[in-house]
């Protein structure tokens, strides 16, 4: 989990990522202000290989996961599918259960997931 809310956080967590496990995919669990520059933020985030999962943010103006996918798709080599909440995004992640997840884009998004994790049943 990391805020990576503007490209230069984006390009520390992704430094971090290459020298901590190097060459892994990392499945993406991404949501976004509108007011973000999302292009650059996720062109400092994807490798080829990665998979982005797309998600809206609770009670905030956010990128639609939509058009961040669409974004994402602009990059080679890279899956990426949107959801209509992090609920849905999260059930995603863990049905694939597949090497490194990592859960950035919003620092409200990252709010929003504590909360969620903290619900009874989730």
């Amino acid at each position: 989990i990391d805020g990576a809310h503007n490209p230069e956080a984006a390009a520390r967590l992704r430094a971090y990522l290459d020298s901590h496990r190097p060459g892994e995919s990392v499945c993406w669990l991404i949501g976004m202000l509108e007011t973000k520059d999302a292009r650059s933020i996720l062109g400092a985030l994807l490798r080829t290989g990665d998979t982005v999962m797309t998600v809206p943010i609770a009670g905030v103006a956010s990128h639609s996961p939509r058009s961040l996918s669409e974004i994402a798709r602009l990059y080679e080599g890279i899956e990426a599918q949107d959801y209509p909440s992090l609920g849905e995004g999260l059930a995603e992640v863990e049905r694939r259960r597949t090497g490194l997840s990592v859960l950035c884009g919003s620092l409200y998004l990252v709010g929003e997931y504590f909360v969620y994790a903290h619900r009874p049943n989730s």
